[in-house]
């Protein structure tokens, strides 16, 4: 049975269509709002669907940006490519990072494509905060030919974004940016890391 909410008064209605008039405040079928249930997923329902979502097909990238001097990164997994016409793409970022907060100043970040070689890159940028070391200190890195972002020499190769604030959607926990895709390079030729790669090799 579908529940139906009065925008006015707060009355809970229920049926297939909301009522005529709300009997309670006298509001119009226009004021009514369709109620969703939340579906309720247990601890091992949750933990047997991310087993599964393990076996999703992702890339591994570094995402790198700045603020005024100072420059960070993080590994991810979640950077996709949405569009050819216009060059857009999206990634989703923990609003807590740093890497979220020097993106929120600047507006741009850079995606370093990460090989099957690259397993020191991930735990470095993944494993550590910029909070409490510097990631770049040892690490060869050059800056992107148009938005000048810190990128890494060791990698496939790099896009730079800038980031589209009134598209991006808050997602509670994260942030998913919505990018303008404004240029990149090819590095080095080497095969593309994959998520379920780095998991079976770590």
């Amino acid at each position: 049975m579908k529940k139906w909410k009065c925008k006015v008064c707060q009355y809970i209605h229920e049926g297939e269509l909301p009522p005529d008039i709300c009997p309670v405040c006298g509001a119009s079928s226009e004021a009514f709002e369709l109620l969703t249930e939340e579906i309720q997923v247990s601890e091992d329902e949750k933990q047997a669907t991310q087993q599964i979502l393990f076996n999703c097909t992702y890339g591994l990238y570094i995402i790198t940006s700045f603020s005024g001097e100072k420059i960070n990164g993080m590994t991810s997994n979640s950077f996709v490519q949405m569009t050819d016409t216009p060059l857009q793409g999206a990634v989703g970022i923990n609003k807590n990072h740093l890497t979220s907060e020097y993106i929120l100043d600047s507006g741009v970040f850079a995606v370093n494509f990460l090989g099957n070689n690259n397993h020191n890159e991930v735990k470095r940028f993944g494993y550590n905060s910029g909070r409490n070391i510097d990631k770049f200190k040892g690490i060869d890195y050059t800056t992107s030919e148009k938005l000048n972002l810190p990128v890494l020499t060791n990698t496939i190769g790099y896009v730079e974004c800038e980031v589209q604030r009134d598209k991006c959607i808050d997602l509670g926990t994260h942030t998913l940016y919505i990018v303008s895709i404004v240029g990149g390079k090819n590095i080095n030729k080497i095969e593309p890391m994959t998520y379920a790669y780095y998991r079976a090799t770590k």
